[in-house]
């Protein structure tokens, strides 16, 4: 019976975007391993796109697999910037896991999607991007993903209390906006009327229609406004 044995462990440097990892055994059997810290180029075109283009000084919140990045233009500034509070140019995890009566999210929600990963849900937007009819190809998750009547897609998972709960992906994305919002309001003084939404991943027209309508309903449960700003050439 083969066990699986923990040789090491290492956390990888959380300033960056990606890792790649790469696993070498030598002649004698020893394993050694590389961990590369990856920068997406696509977040500096950004800032520089936002401030020349988008006038209006409006938040944006832009997505690439399972991170976020908030660029806000500060009053008395030119230039969009990085918010610091939500790490900057190198964006938040957008993990929530429900261990506890009063969800977590990001990194306060790390270490329990690790640990009690049927407590927690991720790649929300991601999972936006999906037909329903094609929600199936989605199996490497500790959560299920499930539909009734009313909704095609649901994503369940362990709650605090022992139940299981089930929720959309767009009250997910609500739970996490709102802490979008409260960290914008934290770091500028004003709690934004309207945001944009823009994306790092490569989309087609169906998956950009997917994730326009579910987005939109996020904020109308937020009572906010939102746009779209279609960037092709952020675009990896």
């Amino acid at each position: 019976m083969n066990k699986e044995i923990i040789l090491e462990k290492c956390l990888p440097d959380q300033k960056a975007h990606q890792h790649n990892v790469t696993l070498s055994i030598d002649e004698e059997g020893f394993v050694d391993y590389k961990v590369e810290a990856i920068l997406l180029p696509h977040v500096h075109i950004l800032q520089y796109k936002l401030t020349t283009n988008h006038k209006s000084g409006i938040p944006v919140i832009t997505f690439v697999e399972n991170l976020s990045f908030i660029c806000v233009k500060k009053d008395g500034k030119t230039d969009y910037e990085y918010l610091e509070s939500w790490n900057g140019k190198f964006g938040m995890d957008l993990y929530i896991s429900f261990d506890e009566e009063k969800p977590k999210y990001c990194q306060d929600a790390l270490e329990v999607a690790r640990t009690k990963p049927t407590f927690s849900v991720f790649d929300i937007f991601m999972i936006m991007t999906v037909a329903p009819e094609n929600i199936e190809v989605l199996k490497n998750y500790q959560f299920k993903i499930i539909k009734n009547t009313e909704n095609p897609v649901l994503l369940e998972f362990d709650n605090f209390d022992g139940t299981q709960k089930a929720a959309s992906p767009a009250f997910l994305m609500a739970l996490l906006l709102k802490q979008h919002l409260k960290a914008i309001k934290n770091e500028t003084g004003k709690k934004p009327k309207e945001i944009a939404f823009s994306t790092f991943a490569q989309l087609n027209v169906d998956e950009i229609k997917r994730v326009k309508k579910q987005l939109n309903e996020s904020c109308e449960m937020l009572k906010i406004a939102c746009t779209f700003l279609d960037y092709a050439e952020l675009q990896i």
